[in-house]
């Protein structure tokens, strides 16, 4: 796949020089497009790998504001309300959570249609999983390999988890 042509936003956090250690990943919070995430995708470039969450036209009546944030992630890895264990792919975990959101459009179905666990073999990328769609949230867990930095960007309404290569 092709990269996103994502810029960074004016949350995005600035790119430390790359060392032996992994880059710190720096919590980022913010307001989402929308209400509805529909997919996620991802892609790999020359030098990055990235996971989109592709968001949709809002709900007629959104129950407040669409929050988004992107924390590290500790295991151990489970799925939301059932607690079941999950094996994430990747030396480091990120978790991607968004609040807010409405889980069916207004005539009751789902709004979210894609894979909810994509595991690839990209240089830094290895896997992205739903592990939360209830009340709610939508939440995933993405785990990566190597030292790359993670930035959060925005290409039109979709929101992208970038990852550096080592």
């Amino acid at each position: 796949s092709e990269a996103p042509s994502a810029t960074p936003s004016a949350t995005a956090a600035p790119t430390p020089t790359p060392s032996a250690e992994a880059c710190a990943v720096e919590p980022q919070e913010g307001l989402l497009p929308t209400d509805r995430v529909v997919a996620v995708e991802v892609a790999t470039s020359p030098e990055a790998d990235f996971v989109t969450f592709v968001f949709e036209p809002g709900s007629l009546t959104p129950a407040g504001p669409p929050r988004g944030e992107l924390t590290v992630a500790e295991p151990p890895f489970t799925f939301g309300p059932s607690g079941l264990p999950i094996d994430l792919a990747g030396d480091h975990a990120l978790q991607v959570r968004f609040s807010g959101m409405s889980l069916s459009n207004d005539v009751g179905e789902p709004t979210f249609t894609g894979d909810p666990d994509i595991t690839v073999d990209y240089p830094a990328l290895k896997q992205a999983i739903m592990y939360d769609e209830s009340e709610g949230i939508a939440a995933w867990y993405i785990g990566y390999d190597g030292t790359g930095c993670v930035n959060l960007l925005r290409d039109g309404d979709d929101v992208v988890v970038s990852i550096a290569h080592p």
